[in-house]
């Protein structure tokens, strides 16, 4: 495979090795699985005419000539849609500078031009909505009768579908910016991924054991705030990455920052690119009593990004078992059950004994294996078990009433781990869809 970044002139500043093959034309923003489909239908055309597979792109897009204000943040940058459209197979990038000049011709002009004289194309695809010239003035209909015209081999390729959606650049970007990148990540094929500088910033992190790399300059669509599980690349090298995006309350800082904590990382990184992949968001952004309950919360955001990176390393390890059609063998790591019915419990009996707020918080702390600096600062616990997110992926939590019904206990007592219990349950069902934290008791009695 070979790559060719070419910004093209003048006719004679074209290749000729690039003429006569197959063309698609778009701005590939995201290079998504739609896009990887079209490529896919390229190559095969490409072979079938015994040409190049070339695809043809705008540098910047045209939105951000005509309406610079509008238009939206890209989800690529120009070396990394480069990057992704070579392992698709293309023989050639063509990156055409945009001007004005460029955008004033019209559909036919720019067909005439550009597909005809320059790059010679005998054969072209498209989706269904392409639309091309000044104005968006030519659409599918109208460029399949100037191929026909032109005995140009046309192919028309039907959206990809996901999830009861098309796959667009313009819907991964809501995936992204409403905080779902497990959503935007299915539609891209692969996590969605931004670049920085590592820049100087207050040092919070490292005076608390907490160590991270402030972004600067990120113009690719970033996620709504929160706290999220991904990777980090440091020149080519790959590390798992625990990511604060969003205003940090606890210390009143109020403007948005790019926070990323490099798992097992020793290194100077100021003044360097850092690219970022967004693989699942950990938990919202949210005020903490101080600086021991920010520390306690953020032990168990870097267990849960462990967690959720190891469970998506399993999963790419089994896709590409399934793709190649090679058997898994122990030399793959001992797997993590997939099915979650047979997904180990942890079981939290409660007994006549928890008869206050700290004894049930120390039930749970002693079960779940809490670290022990959480010792009697029940307000870091409280706030740690209202959000268990941070839970591996191959486990369940079941509580058991041993001793009687909650309902009977005292209404002090009562007022106190009711509330607890069924926020942490509902917890659960909201942001995993299935009730992964069970409630048994002795009789089919429901408690009150």
């Amino acid at each position: 495979m070979r790559q060719i970044r070419q910004r093209i002139l003048d006719a004679a500043d074209f290749p000729a090795d690039l003429r006569g093959g197959a063309l698609t034309i778009g701005n590939f923003d995201g290079v998504h699985t739609g896009h990887a489909e079209i490529i896919g239908r390229l190559r095969a055309l490409a072979a079938r005419l015994g040409g190049p597979a070339i695809a043809f792109t705008f540098d910047p897009p045209p939105a951000a000539v005509l309406r610079p204000e509008a238009q939206p943040p890209a989800l690529t940058w120009l070396d990394r849609k480069a990057e992704l459209l070579a392992s698709l197979g293309l023989d050639a990038l063509i990156v055409y500078p945009t001007d004005r000049e460029l955008l004033a011709l019209t559909a036919d002009e720019f067909f005439e031009q550009i597909v005809r004289r320059r790059i010679a194309a005998r054969g072209m695809v498209e989706g269904p909505n392409f639309l091309f010239g000044r104005g968006r003035g030519g659409d599918i209909g109208r460029l399949g009768e100037l191929c026909r015209g032109c005995d140009i081999e046309l192919e028309i390729v039907a959206p990809q579908e996901r999830d009861g959606e098309w796959v667009s650049s313009s819907r991964v970007r809501q995936l992204v910016q409403a905080g779902d990148v497990v959503g935007a990540r299915r539609l891209l094929g692969r996590p969605h991924r931004v670049r920085g500088a590592v820049v100087h910033g207050a040092a919070r992190g490292a005076k608390i054991g907490f160590p991270t790399a402030n972004l600067a300059g990120v113009e690719q669509a970033l996620p709504s705030p929160g706290v999220y599980a991904g990777f980090a690349y440091v020149e080519h090298r790959q590390f798992g990455a625990a990511i604060h995006l969003g205003p940090i309350p606890t210390f009143q800082v109020a403007q948005s920052v790019v926070e990323v904590h490099l798992l097992d990382f020793d290194g100077d990184l100021y003044g360097r690119q850092l690219e970022v992949e967004w693989l699942e968001q950990i938990r919202t952004i949210r005020p903490f009593a101080g600086v021991e309950a920010l520390r306690a919360q953020l032990t168990l955001d870097i267990a849960a990004a462990r967690a959720i990176i190891h469970r998506y390393a399993e999963t790419e390890s089994a896709d590409v078992c399934q793709t190649t059609g090679r058997q898994a063998t122990s030399s793959d790591d001992e797997r993590l059950p997939t099915d979650t019915t047979s997904m180990p419990l942890i079981t939290i009996s409660l007994d006549a004994s928890l008869r206050t707020r700290a004894d049930l918080f120390e039930r749970f702390a002693r079960t779940l294996e809490f670290p022990a600096y959480f010792g009697g600062n029940w307000d870091a616990l409280e706030e740690c078990l209202r959000d268990l997110s941070w839970l591996p992926a191959d486990r369940d939590i079941r509580i058991v009433d041993a001793g009687g019904w909650l309902s009977d206990e005292p209404p002090a007592t009562r007022d106190v781990l009711v509330p607890i219990l069924r926020e942490v349950a509902e917890h659960w069902r909201a942001c995993l869809g299935r009730p992964r934290f069970r409630h048994e008791s002795p009789t089919d009695q429901p408690p009150k």
